[in-house]
């Protein structure tokens, strides 16, 4: 059990990380639609055109291998995943009623999202991120 509490705590900051991450990429791209949903979304899917374990390494090959440089390019690795599921709550968050009536009486985007989007979607933010961190991470090392 010793040897777990590494793989828990860099899947735990790894998860904060890509979730501060893809919060602001998923957020501008769910809201605005057009050409920044177009740019973010390909760069989720460049980044998901390489498998995992070969961006990791080759980032480590880059940046040097400790912990720190662990946590941030598992961070990157996942970072489109965490993305994507911002963007598609934000998505069903913007056709909601109550954010046509804000747009209707004259709010700006800046408000819609910091008032009313986000409110809406950050409850269940952290728990999805972490959740996935966790299952992905460190379920091999809490099954005995």
């Amino acid at each position: 059990m010793f040897g777990a509490r590494i793989s828990l705590a860099v899947s735990v900051f790894a998860g904060l990380m890509a979730l501060v991450l893809a919060m602001p990429l998923g957020l501008s791209s769910g809201f605005a639609g057009g050409w920044i949903d177009s740019v973010v979304t390909r760069v989720f899917d460049t980044i998901f055109a390489f498998p995992g374990i070969l961006l990791g390494v080759g980032l480590m090959a880059v940046v040097g291998a400790n912990l720190t440089n662990v946590v941030i390019a598992v961070a990157i690795i996942n970072v489109p995943t965490l993305g994507r599921l911002v963007r598609g709550a934000v998505i069903a968050q913007r056709n909601e009623d109550y954010v046509e009536a804000a747009r209707s009486i004259g709010a700006t985007p800046i408000w819609l999202v910091t008032r009313h989007v986000v409110p809406n979607i950050l409850p269940n933010m952290p728990s999805s991120g972490l959740r996935y961190f966790m299952k992905k991470y460190s379920s091999p090392f809490l099954s005995k």
